[in-house]
């Protein structure tokens, strides 16, 4: 898959470890990271590495072209949850 362009401004989904590493990876990139989002209600609404966690619901308020980079060790169901929300611009923070 390609990498995003410095121009694009990524949701990370999954506020985590795993998360962090994938936003330390894209800042080398210089690639903007807009905020996380998680499944995890415990998690919105506070921050992570400086960025702010959103609900899904928040999430479904942006484009479904919102480049969004999986940043979890459950990729295949999110990315599945993803899809049924209509989102197309999805990549895993593995193939980056």
């Amino acid at each position: 898959m390609a990498s995003f362009s410095s121009e694009d401004s990524v949701v990370l989904f999954g506020a985590s470890t795993a998360g962090v590493k994938t936003k330390n990876a894209l800042d080398k990139k210089n690639v903007a990271v807009n905020c996380f989002c998680d499944n995890d209600k415990s998690k919105w609404g506070t921050k992570v590495d400086g960025v702010n966690v959103i609900s899904v619901n928040e999430l479904t308020s942006m484009s479904n072209s919102t480049p969004i980079v999986i940043s979890s060790m459950y990729d295949q169901e999110i990315k599945t949850q993803l899809n049924q929300l209509g989102f197309t611009n999805i990549k895993t923070a593995d193939s980056l």
